[in-house]
C-alpha cells in the first residue's frame, strides 16, 4: 500500500468514444444538399459536385463546410469554391489531394439576394493580411453575421490560409488568420445576416480542438447543414474548423486537433431540414456486429500499458529548491512502443508544498458500444495515494508530513476516439481527454483544478494523440488480420455508417 496522511476523494472514468452520425432525409431545401467526395468525382486536389441546383448555373454563389461525419476523414486545409465546365467544384487551397469519403454541407444563394455577394480584394481594399468589405449589406452593422467561403473565380488566385472576419470603423473584414499577406484579386462569397445565423463563443476553459454548439437549430438534429465563419474579437486560432454531429449536439473543431482558443467566436447558420434529392450513392457496403469490432479492439489494445509518475528521490532543482520530480517517468505503451513524456510537479504556495502523480498504472481495459460510440474504460489501481504531497520548506523530519496526501477513488479517465477508414483497414484517433465525477473538499478541489484539469489532462490528450497518431498503420494493421482470422475483410473500406448493432463498411 501507498499510505500517508490519506484524504479519500471519488473520482472519474478514462472513457475512449467513437463517434458518428447517419444523414436522413426530410423536407426539402432546395438550397441546401450534401456533397461526398468520391473516387469517381476526385481529381487530385478537387471534387466535382453533380448537383441539380448547382450544375449549369455559373452565378449562384456556394457555401460548403466539412463535415466529418461519422469516420472523418480530417481535411487540414483551407477550402475554397470554383466553377469549370458547367459544375461547381470544391478543391483544397494548399492543392494536397481531396481525400475519398470526405463529406460537405453545400449551401447555394444567388446574387439576385441583397444579402449575398461576391468580395474581391482589390489593391485600395488590401491592409497587409486584411481585405475591407465595401457592400450596403454591412457596412455600419457591427452586429451583422458573415459567413464566407472562398471562391477561386476563374482565374485564382489560391489563398491557403485559414480565415475570419471582424468589424473596425464601420466596415467589415476578411482576414488571413495566420497574417500572411491577402493576395489581389481573391475572391470572397459572402452571406450576411441568414434568418438562421447565430454566434457561437467557445468556453472560456477551452482544453479541447472541440466546442459544442448549444441552441435551438442544431440541438437533436442530426441531418442539419451547419456553415461557420470565425469571428475575431482580439483572439486568433489559425486552424481550419470542420464539423462534427454526436451527442445529440453539433460540434467544431479545428480540424489539426490544436486546442481552441478560449473564447474564440464563430458565426453560425444552421438548416435544420435536409434535401429530399441527394447525389446518388453507389458504394457497396459488408456489415460487421459491434460485439465483433470492440472484440478486435480489446485483442489489440489489450496489451496497452499506460504509468503516470513524476515523483522521485529527494534533490535540489536547478533553482536550489527541495523537490522529489522525477523526470520522463510517465508513458504510454502501445503496439510495443513506448512514448515516455513529463508531468510537471505542482506548487501549492511559496517554495511550499509541492505534489506528483504517484505511480499511478493502468489496471484493465474494457470496450463496448453505448449506441453508436464506443467506450473504452480505462481503470487504475488505487493502491494508496496517486498524489503525493511533499513540503519542500519544512524541517526534514517534517517534509512528508506536512503536505497531505490524496487517494483517488473510482479511478478512472474519459478519453474520446474516433473510428476511421486507414489504409484498406481501420484506425482509431484520439479525440480529446477529460475527467468525469466528482471531488471533495476545497483545498483538492484547488489541486484538482491545478494538477488534472491544467495539467495532465491536457498532457494526457497530446500524448495519447501522439502514440495512437505513430500507430495508426500498425492499429489498421492489426485490426484488418483479426478481422481477416474471423472472416471479415476490411480492404477497400473509405467510410463508414452505423445501423442500429452493425457498423456499416462502404467502399466509396
Amino acid at each position: 500500500m501507498k499510505t500517508v496522511n490519506n484524504y479519500r476523494i471519488t473520482l472519474i472514468v478514462l472513457v475512449f468514444s467513437i463517434r458518428v452520425l447517419t444523414p436522413s432525409h426530410g423536407q426539402d431545401v432546395p438550397s441546401t444538399f450534401k456533397h461526398v467526395a468520391t473516387s469517381s468525382n476526385i481529381s487530385n486536389n478537387y471534387t466535382i459536385i453533380d448537383h441539380l441546383k448547382t450544375n449549369s448555373k455559373p452565378n449562384s454563389l456556394l457555401f460548403v463546410a466539412h463535415d466529418y461525419g461519422n469516420g472523418g476523414p480530417y481535411i487540414t486545409a483551407p477550402l475554397g469554391v470554383w466553377y469549370s465546365n458547367n459544375k461547381w467544384i470544391i478543391f483544397t487551397q494548399d492543392r494536397s489531394a481531396m481525400p475519398v469519403g470526405a463529406k460537405f454541407n453545400v449551401l447555394t444563394q444567388t446574387l439576385a439576394d441583397s444579402n449575398a455577394f461576391v468580395h474581391a480584394s482589390t489593391s485600395g481594399s488590401i491592409s497587409g493580411h486584411i481585405t475591407t468589405i465595401n457592400n450596403s449589406a454591412t457596412n455600419n452593422k457591427p452586429n451583422a453575421k458573415l459567413i464566407v467561403t472562398q471562391n477561386w473565380g476563374t482565374s485564382g488566385p489560391y489563398n491557403n490560409n485559414p480565415i475570419g472576419v471582424y468589424y473596425a470603423n464601420g466596415k467589415w473584414k476578411i482576414f488571413n488568420q495566420n497574417r500572411v499577406a491577402m493576395p489581389a484579386n481573391a475572391k470572397f462569397n459572402v452571406i450576411v445576416d441568414h434568418p438562421r445565423a447565430f454566434q457561437h463563443t467557445v468556453s472560456n476553459n477551452s482544453t479541447s480542438h472541440i466546442s459544442t454548439l448549444d441552441n435551438p437549430s442544431t440541438n437533436n438534429s442530426p441531418n442539419a447543414f451547419v456553415f461557420t465563419t470565425q469571428l475575431w474579437t482580439s483572439i486568433y486560432n489559425n486552424h481550419n474548423q470542420g464539423l462534427w454531429y454526436s451527442a445529440n449536439k453539433w460540434k467544431i473543431y479545428n480540424e489539426d486537433r490544436m486546442t481552441l482558443p478560449s473564447s474564440a467566436k464563430f458565426n453560425v447558420i444552421a438548416f435544420s431540414i435536409t434535401d429530399n434529392t441527394p447525389e446518388t450513392d453507389t458504394s457497396t457496403a459488408i456489415t460487421i456486429p459491434k460485439t465483433v469490432f470492440t472484440g478486435l479492439v480489446n485483442s489489440y489494445l489489450g496489451s496497452m500499458e499506460i504509468k503516470l509518475n513524476n515523483y522521485g528521490r529527494r534533490h535540489r532543482d536547478s533553482a536550489g529548491d527541495i523537490s522529489w520530480f522525477a523526470e520522463n517517468e510517465s508513458f504510454v505503451q502501445l503496439g510495443g512502443n513506448r512514448f515516455n513524456f513529463n508531468i510537471p510537479e505542482y506548487t501549492r504556495g511559496v517554495r511550499d508544498k509541492k505534489y506528483y502523480m504517484n505511480d499511478m498504472s493502468l489496471n484493465n481495459a474494457i470496450t463496448n458500444f453505448n449506441g453508436d460510440e464506443l467506450h473504452m474504460i480505462l481503470t487504475f489501481e488505487e493502491d494508496g495515494p496517486e498524489l503525493k504531497g511533499m513540503c519542500s520548506n519544512c524541517a526534514r523530519f517534517r517534509e512528508d508530513n506536512a503536505a497531505p496526501d490524496y487517494q483517488l477513488e473510482d479511478n478512472r479517465w474519459d478519453v474520446h476516439l474516433n473510428v476511421v477508414p486507414f489504409n484498406g483497414s481501420l484506425t482509431l484517433d484520439v479525440l480529446d481527454v477529460s475527467y468525469l465525477g466528482d471531488v471533495d473538499g476545497a483545498v483538492f478541489g484547488e489541486l484538482f483544478e491545478g494538477i488534472v484539469q491544467q495539467t495532465v489532462i491536457p498532457i494526457m490528450e497530446r500524448e495519447f494523440r501522439d502514440a495512437f497518431n505513430d500507430q495508426r498503420s500498425e492499429i489498421a494493421r492489426q485490426i484488418r488480420t483479426l478481422a481477416d482470422n474471423i472472416g471479415f475483410d476490411l480492404a477497400g473500406v473509405t467510410r463508414i455508417t452505423f445501423e442500429g448493432g452493425t457498423i456499416v463498411l462502404h467502399n466509396n
